[in-house]
């Protein structure tokens, strides 16, 4: 009964890792692989691109844009 259990926590945990997996795909492929196509057609810097990026995709607020450091 027990390896029963076991089981059900690990695959439960498994199909959850692989459904976040597959969404991070997802935003790279609609979000961020875009806005690169976008910059490398006006020949401009990537690291403004970058920056604007990591402080979209950051949970940690208080991201300072000039150095590229997370503030806590």
């Amino acid at each position: 009964m027990a390896n029963v259990i076991v089981y059900g926590l690990v695959k439960g945990l498994h199909d959850l890792a692989t459904a976040i997996w597959i969404g991070g795909l997802i935003q790279l492929s609609l979000v961020v692989l875009p806005a690169f196509k976008d910059r490398l057609k006006e020949d401009k810097e990537l690291r403004p691109l970058l920056m604007d990026i990591q402080k979209r995709l950051s949970i940690k607020k208080g991201f300072d844009e000039k150095s590229g450091d997370c503030k806590e």
